[in-house]
């Protein structure tokens, strides 16, 4: 019988990949005050939120090799390991080059982490249970992000080095992972080698899905990395209203996720896509023409409906389609699609955030996934007509 703490062990673990940039976004502009001074100094420090995800994305399809071959705890506790050293460093470091090399460890933490978790939900749990846990999850992780990020905004008006304290969170739940978690039975993965007898590999699919998560997160992520700048525009905003207005996504996307097993029951995978990339696509564009904090706080509110579709939608979609030999590896390039885009956001976007263009930005933000939702929404009609 399952331990009676395993769901809940699973979902802390769950949420500590999600706060690994988003608690300290809201302290980027006090840290570009601090290393103003070197040059490429506004670039930099917004690497320091997305550099963790290029070594995710680099490092995650290795460690789901090794996840199928080795088992999955022993990875879950080294990564949780890491991740605790790697992400408090930040409360002592003073060179931004030491702090941007510690959040790379951060990364390498992360890129073991986020696939041994959730292979283990998928070993775990199977049919409706999964279905609704991955709703869960996606909450959890959604509700637990907003926590993180207030917290982190108000540890932030003390100083930018007060929201890495949040990171201790992982020496906490590391005692209790290893008590709590057991290794699945590996025949259960690594004996299924009949291709008639597992489910059969679908590539295109796989990679329709991992093209997906590489633009949600890299659209995502133009909240944490950029709407901080847009909002201290406005010298009445503080970094406690900075990680309010940022967890206002955050909690709305749980409170969604919380229902997706019923939208799963009633619609198709492509189906959720289109409606929360419409629904991402127009908040982003009240935050373009917002004229308000409050306005910016309404748009983050609909983009967290979007939010609460699109990423149970995709993790669910790729363990549905996953043979079990092949979880692991699978699940690890999940990671690597998702990194990849955070990794990417910045780029993507910098010709556009300078200061007074950051609503450019935005704008084209919400054309885009305007676009992605029509996509998605042609393709499940296409698919539906052939059925």
């Amino acid at each position: 019988m399952p331990h009676r703490l395993l769901k809940p062990i699973l979902l802390f673990l769950a949420s500590l990949t999600v706060i690994s940039g988003a608690a300290i976004s809201p302290a980027l502009p006090q840290m570009h005050a601090a290393f103003k001074d070197l040059p490429q100094a506004d670039f930099l420090v917004r690497l320091v939120l997305t550099i963790p995800a290029l070594f995710i994305a680099i490092l995650a399809p290795l460690a789901g090799l090794m996840i199928d071959r080795f088992g999955r705890k022993p990875m879950l506790v080294i990564s949780l390991t890491l991740y605790g050293i790697a992400g408090t460093s930040g409360l002592f470091l003073d060179s931004l080059t030491h702090l941007l090399i510690a959040r790379a460890f951060h990364g390498i933490a992360i890129a073991g982490l986020m696939p041994a978790v959730t292979t283990l939900v998928a070993d775990y749990f199977t049919g409706e249970e999964r279905n609704r846990f991955m709703g869960q999850q996606s909450a959890f992780m959604a509700l637990g992000g907003m926590v993180f990020i207030i917290v982190g905004g108000w540890l932030a008006d003390f100083s930018w080095r007060g929201p890495f304290l949040v990171y201790a969170t992982a020496f906490l739940l590391l005692p209790v992972s290893m008590w709590v978690l057991h290794e699945p039975d590996r025949t259960a993965y690594q004996g299924a080698e009949n291709p008639v007898m597992d489910k059969p590999f679908r590539p295109a699919v796989i990679l329709m899905i991992y093209t997906s998560a590489f633009l949600i997160m890299g659209l995502f992520y133009v909240i944490p990395v950029q709407l901080p700048f847009y909002l201290r525009q406005d010298p009445s905003v503080n970094n406690t209203m900075v990680g309010i207005a940022i967890a206002s996504y955050t909690a709305t996307a749980g409170m969604l996720s919380l229902a997706y097993r019923w939208v799963r029951a009633r619609w198709s995978f492509p189906w959720i896509y289109a409606m929360g990339f419409a629904f991402m696509g127009l908040g982003y564009g009240v935050v373009a023409l917002s004229e308000s904090y409050e306005q910016v706080i309404g748009g983050m509110l609909l983009s967290g409906i979007g939010g609460g579709f699109l990423f149970p939608n995709t993790g669910l979609w790729v363990a549905a389609v996953a043979p079990a030999r092949l979880r692991g590896r699978l699940m690890g390039g999940l990671a690597t699609s998702y990194f990849l885009g955070q990794f990417s956001s910045p780029f993507l976007l910098q010709p556009f955030t300078s200061e007074g263009s950051l609503d450019t930005a935005f704008g084209l933000a919400a054309i885009f996934m305007g676009g992605l939702a029509l996509v998605f929404g042609l393709g499940h009609w296409y698919v539906k007509r052939l059925k």
